[in-house]
Formats: structure tokens, C-alpha cells, sequence
């Protein structure tokens, strides 16, 4: 109770700071936005947190410098590093805050983000009036912080209910009827929910990356890791887990006995790798296992899942995607009661889509493994059928769909 007082402290005071010097910033553009017009094509897109370069945005903007498109398009990203890498290859990568970033802001028809809330750094003052297309970053199986009726998330409802329900979308990207339904329109408000499908997707259809600039902003290392161990016939089990604690304020956990896990991946020929979430603050002890490698949780992981044989989940929406190549998925729920009385409750469709051995403790899952492992693959019929539960596309035509429905929606009206 404590802590979230304290958020709710902090994120009041920040709103505040935000709404007020915001609103000032707004009447000294206003005039620029009355009297020149923005250009209609013309578009901005944003990466997820201070702009990195993952996910659905990632996957759209290399669509877009292959096509070509008759618009002018720009990746904003705040933060040095990925600013500093992709300028190397592309001219059309800003950095912001920056004159000539707030101009192009300033004078752009539409924003594409992903998972990414425009009142950071005052970029939504800038972008008053363009229409905006949120990419999102997974059909998942969470309840949304804004539609759960759980005590720290009441107490969160507020703030959660102005930053997340009332953004009021022009455009949010969906992936089938199904999400539309019965995820996508509990939570948000948008004009439109197109069902084109995700961006990052496109790569499973295309079964290894078509374009070398995939391999931009992913984790090199990891990459090559798994190409040692795979010239020698190991199996790569990647493991996938959730944040815990309030908007992953909290520190992360890892139920598992490490050395136990290591030495069991040296008797039955398997590379783990870990991919933490994005948001997690890592306090776990990463010791320098042979068979255990850690993921950078910055970097796009997606070329990753390729390579894999099986994911290890537990409530995260990746494992979503992740069923379009087919293969087996346990999952991990080693506090799912606690989970959902503390962080957040699960769809009343779960079921639906966690189709896997699911284990509560490392011996139950080690040995979940060791059969998903041995051609065990009863559970691919039902993978396939939920795979097309959730995504109505599946073919690599996802970008293609989406700058189509920009094309139509906002361009040529």
C-alpha cells in the first residue's frame, strides 16, 4: 500500500507538471499549427520506451524503406545509442528532443507507435492533431490494467483509465476479430480497429530474415551463441517471462535453481537462453553458466525465435506469436494464483490459447522439456487452431496491410 501510494504520488505530480507546462508549450505552437497545415504525407513512428528499435514500429519503418511509398517517413528515437547505430544505414533516423525533430513533429499527418505514450518529453504538444496509429505491442491473455477490478490496480484506475482508455486513438492495429472483440475494445478507445496484423510477424512467414537490416538492434552475441550450440546438435529452449510488481516496478524473479538448470541442459544436449522483459529491473544473479545465456532485454529478440525449438512462458502475450511457427510452449506458472491476486487476472479465453504442458515447479517443467523435446507433438492440431483464432492473416503481408490502410484512411482522403 505503500508504494503505491507513493506512485500515485509521483505520477500525480508528474501529470500536473506535465498538463501545465504542456498547455503552455501548446499555446506557443498553436499559431505554427493554425497557420501551416500539416503535410498529409508525411509520418512519424516512434519506438517503444525511449525509442528503441523492436517490435511492431521496427518491422514497419525496414516495410517501409523497402517499398519506397510515395510519403515521407522518419523514426524518432530519444535514445543515443540506437540513434548513434541506425544512422549508419538509413537518413531518415531523428533524434529527439531536437529544432529540426520538433519541426518534422510539428508538420506531420500521422504517428505510428508502439506501446508508447506520447506525453513523455511534451512529444504529444508537437503532435496536436495528427492522427495516430497505435501498432501495440501483442495480442495477449492479461486483463489491461483498466479493466481489472483488482485492489492495487483500483487504487492505480485513475491514472491508468487517462493514460491508457482515453488516448483515443485514430487507428489501433488488431490482429483478428476475435482480439478486436474480446481484448482490444474492452480497454481502448480508437475510430478504428483494422485487423492487418503484426509487422514483427511478418519474419515467421518469411521462416528466416529476407532482409539483413532484421538483424539490426538484436542481440549479436545471443545470436551467435546459438549458432555454436546448434553445429552441435543442442536444442535452444528460450524462456520468455512476464514482469511482476506494479507496471514492473517490481524487481524480478526467477524460480529457478540455476546450477540445477545448467547442469540439467549439459546432460540433455539444451541451450537456454533468457529474454527478461523490457521493463524489468533484473536483480537476479546472472552467473556465467555454459548452457544459460541472457538475453539483452533492449534489443529485438524475434530473429531469436526463429531459432529456437521450444519457448518457456508464463502469462507473456509473445507466446501468441510465437504459435505461428508451430512449435511446443510450456508454461511456467509457478505463482499463478499470486499473479493474478496480486499483479493482474487472466481473460476469461486463456484457456483457449495456453496449449502446453503447464508446470508449478523446476522438476515438473525439466521434465515437461525432456518430452516436448522428444517429438512429442500432440498439441500441434490444437496450436494450429488457436494460431488461427488469433490471427485471421497469416501470411508475411502484415506491413503491406497496414501502410495500405494508411494509404486509404489518411492519405488519400
Amino acid at each position: 500500500m505503500k508504494l503505491l501510494r507513493r506512485i500515485l504520488k509521483v505520477q500525480a505530480v508528474y501529470k500536473i507538471y506535465t498538463l501545465l507546462l504542456g498547455g503552455l508549450l501548446l499555446l506557443l505552437v498553436s499559431p505554427i499549427l493554425i497557420l501551416l497545415p500539416r503535410k498529409k504525407k508525411q509520418m512519424v513512428l516512434f519506438g517503444t520506451g525511449n525509442g528503441l528499435f523492436i517490435d511492431n514500429v521496427k518491422y514497419f519503418f525496414l516495410y517501409l524503406e523497402k517499398k519506397k511509398p510515395d510519403l515521407k517517413y522518419y523514426f524518432i528515437t530519444s535514445n543515443q545509442d540506437v540513434h548513434r547505430n541506425l544512422q549508419q544505414y538509413f537518413d531518415k533516423i531523428l533524434y529527439y528532443p531536437s529544432l529540426k525533430t520538433i519541426w518534422i513533429l510539428l508538420r506531420s499527418h500521422m504517428v505510428v507507435t508502439d506501446n508508447t505514450v506520447l506525453d513523455q518529453n511534451f512529444r504529444f504538444v508537437f503532435l496536436k492533431g495528427a492522427r495516430h496509429i497505435q501498432l501495440w505491442h501483442g495480442a495477449g491473455i492479461k486483463k489491461f490494467w483498466n479493466t481489472t477490478p483488482k485492489l492495487g490496480t483500483r487504487l492505480l484506475k485513475p491514472y491508468f483509465y487517462f493514460t491508457e482508455k482515453k488516448r483515443n486513438f485514430d487507428s489501433f492495429i488488431s490482429t483478428s476479430e476475435f482480439f478486436t472483440q474480446n481484448y482490444f475494445q474492452q480497454a481502448f478507445s480508437s475510430k478504428k480497429f483494422p485487423i492487418t496484423g503484426y509487422p514483427r510477424n511478418d519474419i515467421f512467414w518469411q521462416k528466416n530474415p529476407a532482409n539483413p537490416f532484421q538483424l539490426l538492434e538484436t542481440d549479436q552475441d545471443c545470436l551467435q551463441k546459438i549458432k555454436d550450440y546448434q553445429s552441435k546438435n543442442s536444442k535452444v529452449v528460450i524462456y520468455v517471462p512476464t514482469f511482476r510488481g506494479v507496471r514492473g516496478r517490481g524487481n524480478n524473479e526467477l524460480a529457478f535453481d540455476l546450477v540445477r538448470l545448467n547442469q540439467f541442459a549439459e546432460e540433455n544436449n539444451i541451450l537456454f537462453i533468457f529474454k527478461l522483459h523490457p521493463v524489468l529491473r533484473n536483480t537476479a544473479e546472472q552467473n556465467d553458466f555454459d548452457r544459460i545465456v541472457w538475453h539483452r532485454s533492449d534489443k529485438d529478440v524475434y530473429p531469436v525465435l526463429l531459432q529456437c525449438d521450444a519457448m518457456i512462458t508464463d502469462y507473456s502475450s509473445i507466446f501468441i506469436d510465437y504459435m505461428i511457427l508451430n512449435r511446443p510452449i510450456l508454461f511456467y506458472m509457478y505463482d499463478k494464483e499470486e499473479y493474478e491476486k496480486r499483479d493482474r487476472e487472466l481473460t476469461s479465453f486463456h484457456k483457449q490459447f495456453m496449449i502446453g504442458h503447464q508446470s508449478h515447479q523446476q522438476s515438473e517443467l525439466e521434465a515437461s522439456i525432456v518430452k516436448i523435446l522428444s517429438a512429442d507433438n500432440t498439441d500441434q492440431k490444437k496450436r494450429e487452431l488457436a494460431t488461427r483464432l488469433a490471427f485471421q492473416y497469416r501470411d508475411a503481408d502484415a506491413s503491406k496491410r497496414l501502410l495500405e490502410h494508411l494509404t486509404a484512411s489518411y492519405i488519400r482522403k
